[in-house]
């Protein structure tokens, strides 16, 4: 089973859910859902023709185009990877490539992350109930980033339940960078993101990083993978920056060749 499995699709992750499967107690109805995730994980991959690359995107085979799926051009396609490279490039030397599937928080827009730049300020009142998801998806968090650790310590768990479901831009920043002005239906969509979400331990997702963004927190691993998430997620839901946050997170992404997610020995991935 390890052998044959290991080349299908995203095999990593299936080779740690065969390893985990004897010491990690799931019960059975959970375990067939994560089975089925990683098949529609694996169906999807394989549609689009290709691995990820350390840039964050793929070749597109059927389609004959590049397309990215992480870093802080995630989700554009383009016709080539060449003009994908180029237009990575230009975002890092100063270029301008927006992307947002909701309206920007109002502010001058930052020339470079295209995000909008402004104070923070809480328009509602921030209640944790708005931003309600469910308990369950920690294990599609879990089958998203191949094992259970947390990118930011690379220190693996031998299950769910010791970890704390880490929103990347927490939801009280995000509250008062735009998200206090949509409705609650927008922010329990925000709050179920799976792009916004990795696992933590608990003492560093309730006491160190908190409600942080990258002026007041930064983690000793997978830095640029966290200020790729970062800047993806403000920018897809049109989130603005303070002046310091925008800062520390140029300063950051100028210094990356990569956004891609480097996992720990215990995940099976080295």
């Amino acid at each position: 089973m390890y052998l044959i499995l290991r080349n299908i699709g995203r095999g990593t992750a299936w080779v740690w859910a065969s390893r985990a499967a004897s010491r990690i107690r799931i019960s059975g109805v959970a375990w067939i859902l994560l089975v089925l995730c990683q098949v529609s994980y694996a169906a999807d991959a394989a549609a689009h023709g290709g691995r990820i690359d350390r840039h964050g995107g793929h070749n597109n085979r059927s389609q004959g185009n590049y397309h990215f799926h992480e870093g802080p051009l995630a989700g554009r396609t383009f016709d080539s990877k060449a003009e994908a490279l180029e237009a990575l490039a230009g975002l890092a030397e100063g270029g301008h490539a927006a992307h947002q599937t909701a309206p920007t928080a109002p502010g001058k827009i930052h020339p470079v992350l295209g995000v909008s730049v402004a104070p923070e300020v809480r328009h509602s009142v921030y209640d944790r109930s708005d931003y309600d998801y469910p308990a369950s998806i920690e294990y599609q968090i879990v089958i998203r980033q191949g094992g259970i650790y947390s990118p930011y310590s690379m220190r693996c768990f031998s299950d769910v339940g010791a970890t704390d479901i880490e929103h990347i831009v927490a939801n009280s920043e995000a509250h008062d960078s735009g998200m206090g002005l949509r409705t609650r239906a927008e922010r329990q969509q925000f709050a179920s993101d799976l792009n916004n979400l990795t696992l933590a331990a608990p003492r560093l997702n309730r006491y160190e990083k908190r409600d942080k963004d990258p002026a007041n927190w930064l983690p000793v691993n997978n830095r640029c993978w966290y200020v790729g998430k970062y800047l993806e997620i403000k920018r897809k839901y049109g989130l603005s920056m303070d002046q310091a946050e925008a800062d520390a997170v140029l300063t950051v992404y100028r210094s990356c060749s990569t956004f891609k997610i480097i996992q720990p020995p215990c995940t099976g991935s080295e």
